[in-house]
């Protein structure tokens, strides 16, 4: 019997540049991973200058959108 697949969580601030773009969230969602927009993560220096979220308990950043998907990856 196999095993369920476990479900990937990551939290997005409802500031943050991940949080506008429909179509990064899109992706997130269609490679398996539930998508939550908090209103604030308390991380605003980091908010303001990367695409950041909170991946499992630990805050995970990148540059812009395209290099945080690639991250994740």
């Amino acid at each position: 019997m196999s095993e369920p697949k476990r479900r990937r969580r990551l939290q997005i601030c409802a500031s943050n540049q991940l949080a506008r773009r429909p179509d990064v969230i899109k992706q997130l969602k269609e490679e398996g991973w539930v998508v939550e927009v908090a209103e604030c993560l308390d991380e605003c220096t980091r908010c303001s200058s990367h695409a950041f979220a909170l991946v499992a308990g630990r805050f995970a950043f990148a540059a812009n959108p395209e290099a945080f998907l690639r991250k994740l990856r």
